[in-house]
């Protein structure tokens, strides 16, 4: 598992990561639930819980969380169907890697105008869930939640001191030289740090030029104005133009006017979208990697 976490550039919060490499080392298990979307009437309420992947793969059967794929699917099945007339973002989530990121954070951004599309902190938007929440017409944050850590990072981990002490001593035959550039066997050389270094920096840019963009503030403003990478309270979100305003899911979602619906025909829309929802990532896992991803359950929360 511990490579798999290398070789990513990652947009959450570090503590949370660290959190999950413990848990999946440790025997804690707790009972997480599947999340789906959902409808209020004529609202679609789509869920962005726990670790951002770009597809379902070895870290979201072991982390759980959202794929970017059945977001997108179910998100664009909500902006595409006429009985929908509102869209809100059901956001609990620490972050995650950055793959597709950029991509679903374009696509709900672009689908502003035509239906008003909110972006709820309940009661997480930190790092790559902030990047898409933030592209939303308005973020609003819920009581007691957390928001922010805009920013990215890479991890790679120094092995070789310990590979020296078991006695072992790994060689790479690889063409060109570069090849095998940060693998865990070496420390990082100069070059290696500059070019992954350019790799985050790169990956920063896009996120602080998406939250400009649908924050409404100046690119060179978003450090500063979102901590340098600092999560903060819903209120002092709201402070330095994160959030829009403080209120629970529930209340936002009432206060978007849904219009009455029999509720065969809104179970219909639900249905619609969980069919774009791939369920096999949520409901069906291997009995050792569902054992894995129950364990985290605690250690997210």
């Amino acid at each position: 598992m511990r490579h798999l976490l290398t070789e990513q550039i990652w947009s959450i919060r570090q503590d949370v990561l660290q959190a999950a490499l413990d848990a999946y080392e440790s025997d804690a298990v707790e009972h997480a639930a599947a999340r789906v979307p959902r409808t209020s009437g004529s609202i679609a309420i789509i869920p962005i819980h726990g670790m951002i992947t770009q597809r379902a793969g070895p870290l979201g059967d072991v982390f759980g969380g959202t794929s970017l794929e059945s977001f997108t699917r179910a998100f664009r099945r909500a902006v595409n169907t006429s009985r929908v007339r509102g869209i809100v973002l059901d956001i609990d989530s620490p972050g995650g890697t950055t793959p597709g990121v950029e991509t679903a954070a374009n696509e709900i951004f672009a689908a502003r105008g035509p239906k008003p599309i909110l972006a709820v902190a309940n009661s997480q938007m930190a790092s790559a869930a902030y990047w898409l929440g933030s592209q939303a017409d308005e973020v609003i944050a819920a009581p007691g939640s957390t928001v922010g850590s805009v920013g990215v990072f890479r991890l790679h981990l120094d092995e070789s001191g310990a590979m020296e002490e078991a006695g072992i001593r790994p060689t790479f035959i690889a063409h060109p030289e570069r090849k095998v550039e940060g693998n865990p066997f070496e420390p990082l050389s100069t070059e290696a740090i500059s070019h992954q270094r350019e790799q985050v920096e790169e990956t920063y840019a896009v996120f602080a030029d998406a939250v400009a963009r649908g924050r409404g503030m100046p690119s060179d403003a978003v450090a500063e104005r979102t901590g340098q990478g600092r999560a903060f309270s819903a209120r002092q979100a709201q402070s330095r133009g994160m959030a829009n305003r403080i209120a629970t899911l529930e209340s936002v979602i009432s206060g978007m006017g849904a219009e009455p619906m029999r509720a065969a025909e809104s179970a219909q829309i639900a249905a619609e979208l969980v069919a774009e929802w791939n369920l096999e990532e949520v409901c069906e896992y291997p009995t050792e990697t569902k054992r894995r991803r129950l364990k985290l359950a605690e250690r997210l929360d």
